[in-house]
């Protein structure tokens, strides 16, 4: 890749924002801050150099790069904002930073060719088991992946909480299992896909969701 052609510490505010031709981007090490939206909706945009020693990724940072084939982030970032990766479509493996202790709503939403998450397992905050991604105490099923080529999934026992956007691209998914341990359900759980039928207990959250979002379900857990 062609050297960076300036040093600076900040990228600002939308500042590539739709650069339609850009293909390729580096940002150099003395980067510290980048700006909300900075390089979002950039549809042609394939690959990205982070700076070492960054520490958060902001939100919006690259949402609507549909292009974008791999992100590699350094192990300083810590936090990773609101829709930061939404709609990066062309990403098929994602590796999360070692050091993530926050990861903002639907950050990565849309996204619908992910097959494979992973995390460092010493992570404190934050595991992957089965290919899906919860908080530490595997009470909140995170994500996902929305290219997984299995048909039927059954949340495990435990999950008390679904994160907005879960499932929101599964379309190889056909059957969904919730237990009634699952009380709370985040917005858009089936955002953008064609919907499972869900099978839930009679009297759960679950079935209170369908109803008020016309989701199709029935009370047979097998």
């Amino acid at each position: 890749p062609a050297e960076p052609l300036f040093r600076s510490t900040e990228i600002g505010l939308w500042a590539f924002r739709s650069c339609s031709s850009l293909k390729e981007i580096i940002l150099p090490d003395s980067i510290v801050t980048l700006g909300s939206a900075s390089i979002s909706q950039c549809t042609s945009l394939q690959s990205i150099k982070l700076p070492e020693n960054l520490k958060t990724i902001p939100d919006n940072f690259l949402q609507g790069c549909s292009a974008l084939e791999r992100i590699d982030f350094p192990d300083s970032v810590t936090r990773i904002g609101e829709r930061a990766l939404a709609n990066c479509r062309n990403i098929v493996e994602l590796k999360l930073p070692d050091n993530l202790t926050e990861l903002g709503d639907v950050a990565l939403g849309g996204m619908d060719k992910l097959q494979s998450i992973e995390i460092s397992p010493e992570n404190k905050y934050f595991c992957v088991e089965n290919n899906l991604l919860f908080d530490k105490s595997k009470s909140v099923l995170m994500l996902y992946p929305s290219a997984r080529p299995d048909t039927t999934f059954t949340v495990p026992a435990g999950v008390t909480e679904i994160s907005a956007t879960c499932f929101g691209l599964c379309e190889n998914l056909s059957d969904l299992y919730v237990p009634e341990t699952v009380i709370s359900i985040g917005d858009y759980m089936f955002s953008y896909s064609k919907k499972p039928l869900v099978h839930t207990p009679s009297g759960s959250t679950m079935e209170s969701y369908c109803v008020a979002n016309e989701i199709e379900y029935d009370n047979n857990m097998g």
